[in-house]
């Protein structure tokens, strides 16, 4: 059985959180869970960035950021086809619609015309999307100190997070996790969502 998974969502929602928790609880359970990091944190840990000294433009920075999500994207498929007998878990930090917030729909659709991706088909590539409501939204734990690579204000998180609620409004895998409870019940909900996915085979 493979299952591939999108967690997606404004600043501070939880994401990295919640793909610890699931990759505990599912190799606890006997499956392999590979999981993609978000992919500009780690550009921009790397120091290419979109501010600072090693500035670039928001549109340059997009492109590098379709090349190793594309990449780290090709390996896992490299790694499921070589493994398809095995239970296999992916988690994914966000993915290339998330860029679509970044930059103009114009923008984005030449990016996956220059890496030559079909969106439907993308989309298509995997089994569930949960958005994972920022922090900003409807509580006060918005905090950007334990990542270096967050420069968003309380306002602008909030901003992006329905930015990205755009990027994913015609995809029908696609759930909300929102702040209506604290955050252990948030990644229960995730959690809940994962299993009745991994149920329904």
């Amino acid at each position: 059985m493979i299952k591939k998974i999108v967690l997606t969502g404004g600043p501070c929602g939880g994401k990295t959180s919640a793909i610890n928790h699931i990759k505990e609880i599912y190799e606890e359970k006997g499956y392999i869970v590979l999981s993609i990091n978000e992919t500009a944190t780690e550009l921009m840990n790397m120091g290419i960035k979109p501010f600072g000294l090693s500035e670039i433009s928001i549109d340059k920075f997009q492109e590098y950021i379709f090349y190793l999500q594309l990449f780290k994207e090709m390996l896992i498929d490299k790694y499921i086809s070589d493994n398809k007998d095995k239970n296999i878990l992916v988690l994914l930090d966000r993915c290339i619609l998330d860029n679509n917030s970044y930059v103009s729909d114009e923008k984005f659709n030449e990016l996956l015309n220059k890496f030559n991706v079909d969106r439907q088909s993308y989309i298509n590539k995997y089994d569930l999307f949960i958005h994972l409501v920022s922090a900003a939204i409807d509580t006060n734990e918005y905090n950007v100190s334990n990542n270096s690579a967050r420069i968003e204000s309380k306002e602008e998180a909030k901003e992006k997070d329905n930015n990205i609620r755009n990027c994913y409004k015609d995809v029908n895998n696609y759930v909300i996790i929102d702040n209506s409870t604290n955050f252990e019940e948030k990644l229960k909900k995730v959690e809940q969502e994962i299993s009745n996915l991994i149920q329904s085979k």
